[in-house]
């Protein structure tokens, strides 16, 4: 078992293939390849995390980029229909190797050796892409043209990401308004709350189906995020459009759950039941804040000619 876990991968914490990362170009967006056995990348990320905690052979950085490619390969198995007993099952199988080997071995060196490799290629990437089931997260390390740096795509033209604020990035929604419609006065962000609805929606069910609407957490599961500011703004063609800013922790919680779960935020007018809800896709959003949180390692210093 445990050469299975260690043997040698190109960039084995992350799953990327060195000579494709050479070719990409910096200036398009990089689509995170599929692994070709996902649950061979979940294992072997997952014993190196293990072994990391007696072995410091990786930055703290390091070690956030390879929790977030073990999350993603995690994230590969269930949306692949895996359940997240038989996930535990192969983390505890993986992570009884990885605390078994000693941090002098050299399989785990050249792992720890490997992962550093990826992480400097990976962390200079200008922009990356995060699919999930049905929708993806979209990860730019500078804003894009609407000054956005995280940002997922829902019906009818509503975003949910960060966006560049005027002093600091926010949590932000935005939608197209209707010209005839009245302007939201709230908003609600909401997602299963893990300590008080363990099980994942996607397990349950009373919840399978079709659609993210379906596995959005009802409100005695869910935890509540209300929006603090609210705007109303016109783009480009002269539409309105509603913008709403969110607390900068309103992502807590929501980068532990499973992957195929939805959140949902909920627009309403004070004084009135009436309300309208858009769904998104939790995903990857892990990997993606550790994408935009990565810096790429300082250049090597010039090699000097000894003098005579």
């Amino acid at each position: 078992m445990q050469s299975f876990l260690f043997r040698s991968v190109l960039v084995l914490a992350l799953g990327f293939c060195a000579p494709a990362l050479a070719q990409t170009r910096p200036t398009a967006a990089t689509q995170a390849p599929a692994t070709p056995d996902a649950a061979t990348a979940f294992a072997e990320r997952s014993a190196l995390l293990q072994a990391m905690q007696r072995c410091p052979l990786l930055s703290p950085d390091e070690l956030t980029a390879l929790t977030a490619g073990t999350a993603q390969a995690r994230g590969a198995l269930l949306r692949g229909g895996w359940s997240s007993a038989r996930v535990a099952g192969l983390a505890g199988r993986a992570q009884s190797a990885g605390a078994n080997r000693a941090c002098n071995d050299a399989a785990l060196r050249q792992a720890a050796g490997q992962a550093r490799a990826g992480y400097a290629a990976w962390s200079r990437l200008p922009a990356m892409q995060f699919p999930g089931s049905v929708s993806q997260w979209n990860a730019t390390r500078a804003p894009d043209a609407e000054g956005w740096y995280l940002r997922q795509n829902g019906r009818a033209g509503s975003v949910l990401g960060v966006r560049q604020g005027e002093e600091e990035p926010t949590i932000t929604f935005t939608a197209p308004l209707v010209s005839t419609s009245p302007a939201p006065t709230f908003a609600v962000m909401s997602f299963r709350d893990a300590a008080r609805a363990p099980l994942s929606l996607a397990e349950v069910p009373a919840w399978n189906g079709t659609g993210l609407s379906r596995l959005a957490a009802p409100v005695g599961m869910a935890r509540q995020v209300f929006a603090q500011t609210r705007s109303i703004e016109s783009d480009p063609e002269g539409r309105r459009v509603v913008m709403l800013t969110f607390p900068a922790g309103a992502f807590e919680g929501v980068v532990h759950l499973d992957p195929r779960e939805a959140i949902e935020v909920r627009l309403g007018r004070s004084g009135t039941d009436q309300s309208v809800s858009v769904y998104f896709e939790v995903g990857d959003l892990a990997a993606a804040q550790a994408f935009l949180a990565a810096r790429p390692p300082p250049p090597s210093p010039p090699a000097t000619r000894p003098t005579s």
